[in-house]
């Protein structure tokens, strides 16, 4: 009876590492964002074969102290 109770309240507790992330609360630190454009290369493998299927581009860019501009193209 008693394990039961210890592992009752145990499983009961909330155990976080971090506190959750929600984006109405989440600060942009502009200082810490510089423009860039990322590129990858999606494959696909079939047997010993590597078939190229698309092409990421990321564009990260700072608009101003508060907006931020992630476009991502998939070709």
């Amino acid at each position: 009876m008693r394990l039961f109770l210890i592992i009752l309240i145990m499983s009961s507790a909330q155990f976080f590492a971090q506190k959750t992330l929600i984006p109405s609360t989440v600060k942009l630190e502009s200082k810490f964002i510089k423009d860039e454009t990322s590129n990858a290369i999606w494959y696909a493998e079939k047997g010993d074969q590597k078939i190229e299927i698309g092409k990421i581009a990321t564009q990260v860019k700072k608009i101003d102290k508060a907006t931020l501009l992630i476009k991502t193209s998939v070709k």
